[in-house]
């Protein structure tokens, strides 16, 4: 399984098209700026606000660099979809350290090297956290495939040779750990209804995969929105 077969799709990650899962817990306590507390780490609104507005940044770079005509995002579904990305990083990290397994950054490295290039009409700031974005998205999504291999075969304790099948051969016990650990979410970014992050219109995530996949057109009618709710 190459780097670049297991980063498909990751264009559509920065844009804000990703599907995250392993979230859950409960709880009505919110520390004031939190986007969401996991297991007591923080992730603040200021983070994920100027993440927002850095792939905001991206789609429109992308948007011009294609040709395109209108903005096609709209924020508070990307706000929403990146908090659960923030989280769901969190998640992983941590049941992969519970069972004792590693990531290399040489691996990461990979991983991260097979994404499309940065469109050069993104400015520096934007550029810069969406490649910390990435970076902790390439970790994460080898930390599950070792929990996967982990569980196949307890001696593998690395990502030195993990595949796509390992990575799903994790989603049951990684949505144990998850049901487990303490998430509180602000309701700015969606309502828990004990196994996901909902809105009022359906769930936010996807509870079989982290695999980043597009989101549908059809679930976020951009067209209906004022102009100051969407970007891109």
């Amino acid at each position: 399984m190459t780097p670049r077969r297991l980063a498909t799709g990751r264009r559509c990650l920065v844009a804000g098209a990703l599907a995250t899962l392993l979230l859950t817990g409960c709880g009505t306590g919110i520390r004031p700026g939190a986007a969401a507390v996991v297991n007591g780490h923080v992730i603040s609104q200021d983070e994920v606000d100027e993440l927002v507005l850095a792939a905001c940044d991206y789609s429109k770079a992308v948007r011009l660099e294609q040709g395109g005509a209108e903005p096609a995002q709209s924020m508070a579904d990307l706000r929403s979809r990146l908090a659960l990305a923030l989280i769901q990083f969190e998640i992983t990290n941590a049941a992969a350290a519970q069972l004792g397994l590693s990531v290399s950054e040489a691996k990461i490295g990979q991983l991260t090297s097979a994404n499309p290039p940065m469109p050069p009409g993104l400015g520096t700031a934007s550029r810069d956290l969406l490649e910390e974005f990435l970076y902790s998205a390439a970790r994460a999504q080898l930390q599950q495939a070792v929990v996967g291999a982990n569980l196949r075969d307890p001696k593998i304790t690395t990502a030195d040779a993990v595949t796509l099948a390992d990575a799903e051969a994790a989603t049951k016990y990684l949505g144990d750990f998850a049901s487990k650990q303490d998430v509180t979410v602000n309701p700015t970014y969606g309502e828990w209804d004990g196994s996901t992050l909902v809105d009022v219109s359906g769930s936010l995530s996807d509870p079989v995969s982290t695999t980043p996949t597009p989101a549908d057109p059809a679930a976020d009618p951009v067209e209906d929105l004022p102009p100051s709710q969407v970007c891109g």
